[in-house]
């Protein structure tokens, strides 16, 4: 406690709080840039003088030296940005409901289709298979008419060779069905499916384009945002900031350096306080010094007492 009463002592520490408060300012600057904001006439934009930035979108790889160092100008500088995510962001929810609906019926009319295309294809072989049932009916009547077993028997071959011939014809028209679907398939319905399909597809494209354009537009407000940091940290130092805490610590401030983030807010609070008890204490000492001082000089001299008595 002996060495607390040492004004040095307290000067000592009150300059070791600034420049400890300093190094604390600049790591979390380094970390986030916009934890302060910077007066911008003291550190003027980096733009070329040139070019507009506002309502324009400018390029992911752009160099810092064109990006502003204001935090005001900057949010400005990615304000399309966001308008532009906001947009395309909006037409992917409509996509993402109209997708859906354009599947089901899709798959509706495909059902349409596909149930148009077997009724045809068994009308097809119904025109093909009645003159062999006809046929096959006929031979059947001269069995029942006959009683001779070999001419039963002949009939007989005659109807296996009617009932192959006409698997064939149906397997025949089965296989050219499948090879020419279209022309089997009610051309009405295949128009408004094709049309139909045709729109779903184009939906799932567009929807695809609009979350890579939505990612590239989010990488590029990355991309922003990081030259954006590196250029504001390149133009402070740590000097700044051991200016910053001092004028800090004498609760005095010139408004080129304001806190702009709670963490930060909290610790100028504490160097303000550690400062004023700092002072508090210099102060006092130096107080109690001088009254010690003047109570020595006002009292008399012993040896003067001594003679009086």
């Amino acid at each position: 406690m002996r060495n607390f009463r040492n004004p040095w002592t307290l000067l000592g520490l009150y300059v070791i709080s600034i420049l400890l408060f300093s190094f604390v300012y600049y790591r979390n600057w380094i970390k986030n840039t916009t934890s302060f904001v910077i007066e911008t006439q003291t550190n003027e934009l980096t733009y070329d003088a040139g070019f507009s930035y506002i309502d324009e979108i400018i390029p992911y790889d752009t160099r810092t030296d064109r990006i502003p160092f204001s935090i005001t100008d900057f949010n400005r500088l990615l304000k399309p940005y966001f308008a532009e995510i906001k947009i395309k962001n909006d037409s992917l929810d409509y996509l993402k409901k109209t997708i859906p609906q354009g599947k089901t019926t899709t798959d509706s009319i495909s059902h349409l289709l596909m149930k148009s295309y077997s009724e045809n294809v068994e009308n097809e072989i119904q025109k093909h298979r009645q003159p062999f049932n006809d046929s096959i009916s006929n031979k059947w009547k001269m069995i029942n008419q006959s009683k001779d077993e070999i001419d039963i028997a002949n009939i007989k071959v005659e109807i296996a060779q009617l009932e192959y011939e006409l698997a064939k014809k149906e397997l025949m028209i089965r296989e050219s069905a499948l090879r020419n679907m279209t022309f089997y398939q009610d051309p009405n319905i295949r128009e408004e499916f094709e049309l139909t399909y045709s729109e779903y597809l184009n939906n799932l494209d567009k929807k695809s384009e609009l979350e890579v354009n939505i990612r590239d537009l989010r990488s590029n407000i990355i991309d922003l945002k990081n030259n954006f940091h590196t250029n504001r940290s390149s133009k402070i130092g740590f000097s700044n900031f051991l200016y910053f805490s001092f004028l800090t610590s004498t609760t005095t401030s010139f408004g080129d350096i304001i806190p702009n983030t709670s963490t930060i807010r909290l610790i100028i609070s504490t160097q303000i306080f550690v400062s004023l008890l700092l002072f508090g204490f210099l102060i006092n000492i130096i107080t109690g010094k001088i009254l010690n001082k003047n109570n020595k000089e006002a009292q008399p001299p012993p040896s003067s007492l001594n003679k009086n008595t």
